[in-house]
């Protein structure tokens, strides 16, 4: 049976998951993931969407119109 560990800081964010570690910015977003697969950066705007996100196979822009997302361009 595989046992999984998670650690949680006083706001109630998951910083931890078996090997996998996160940061999070001072409104809650989750800026950093460190895995498997290796580091990734998301940005986002100031009303709080996704705009953009940088994997270890290239970036993402997250394009919006009317408030709603309506493409993805990158990798």
């Amino acid at each position: 049976m595989v046992k999984n560990t998670f650690a949680y800081i006083l706001a109630n964010q998951m910083v931890k998951s078996d090997s996998n570690h996160y940061v999070y910015d001072g409104y809650n977003r989750r800026i950093k993931s460190i895995d498997s697969k290796g580091v990734s950066y998301s940005l986002y705007s100031k009303a709080g969407k996704l705009h953009y996100r940088e994997t270890p196979k290239g970036g993402i822009n997250y394009i919006y119109l009317g408030g709603k997302l309506v493409a993805k361009e990158g990798t």
